[in-house]
């Protein structure tokens, strides 16, 4: 991820500045570091537990962050980095074109997501949840508007680490009812997200970033009109428009900080019942 957080970034118009943070892997052909009074803003994307120790300092000091999904492991962690306003996670999943071309104020009733991909050694130091799940947890809380949920159980595997590599969680919140699967040992790639609102059923694959809709009233079905453009994108512009102050800034701390604690009772249900 820093490798095309640092392509997409240098490729971008009106930026005089890219400082890299953390230069493994990254480009060579891009500038070192900078001082710290010339930064407006830093892209952080390095493992997660180490994002409050890099990012803490940067925002102390007014410099603007993107911070890649989790916005950090632990609880503590977590609290500190959501009083924060000059920072935005990577959730990416929110700039899909699919997710983007769902109307304002859904109050979807049902959520249903599957996530399934490969085993990676990126990421799975921590449980899947935090790893993949994630994901749809933020999409859940930003379409329920981040209230608590009165009801939240999982269950899930070890596959091939210590931890849990597939879960499933069944999560009531608000008027709506969810049930979210995570997997980072499936043989075949999947990223799906169903919806069911008063007036709609929408079945959306994030994977390809297509999906339909089909009224409720007279089963009418019918493409989603997608924006163009990949999600990275969109989410960066995003962002430094925030960070020049034109809107505000696309998912901010608190409400990434909403999702991780999330997946991290997820995490816990499962364990729980191993």
């Amino acid at each position: 991820m820093g490798q095309l957080h640092a392509r997409r970034v240098q490729a971008m118009a009106n930026l005089d500045l890219l400082a890299v943070v953390d230069p493994a892997g990254v480009p060579k052909d891009l500038p070192g570091a900078a001082s710290l009074p010339e930064l407006d803003a830093v892209v952080i994307a390095t493992p997660a537990d180490t994002h409050r120790s890099l990012a803490q300092p940067l925002l102390e000091a007014g410099v603007a962050c993107l911070i890649e999904k989790p916005l950090a492991t632990q609880v503590e962690d977590l609290d500190v980095l959501a009083q924060f306003e000059r920072v935005s996670v990577n959730h990416l999943e929110r700039f899909n074109p699919a997710v983007r071309a769902l109307p304002a104020g859904l109050g979807p009733r049902y959520f249903a997501s599957e996530r399934l991909g490969s085993f990676q050694r990126r990421g799975s130091e921590v449980d899947v949840a935090l790893d993949l799940m994630v994901h749809d947890l933020d999409l859940l809380g930003w379409l329920t508007g981040h209230q608590e949920p009165s009801l939240m159980r999982a269950t899930g595997l070890p596959v091939m680490t210590s931890g849990v590599d597939m879960v499933e969680a069944w999560i009531e919140v608000g008027d709506c009812v969810a049930k979210l699967s995570a997997s980072r040992v499936s043989p075949r790639p999947q990223r799906s997200l169903r919806l069911v609102s008063p007036q709609a059923y929408y079945s959306l694959d994030l994977r390809q970033g297509r999906g339909h809709t089909t009224s409720t009233q007279d089963l009418t079905q019918r493409e989603l009109h997608l924006d163009q453009g990949d999600a990275l994108s969109h989410m960066h512009r995003a962002f430094f428009a925030a960070v020049r102050g034109l809107e505000p800034f696309p998912v901010p701390a608190h409400e990434a900080a909403f999702a991780a604690r999330w997946a991290l009772a997820v995490s816990d249900a499962a364990r729980a019942r191993l």
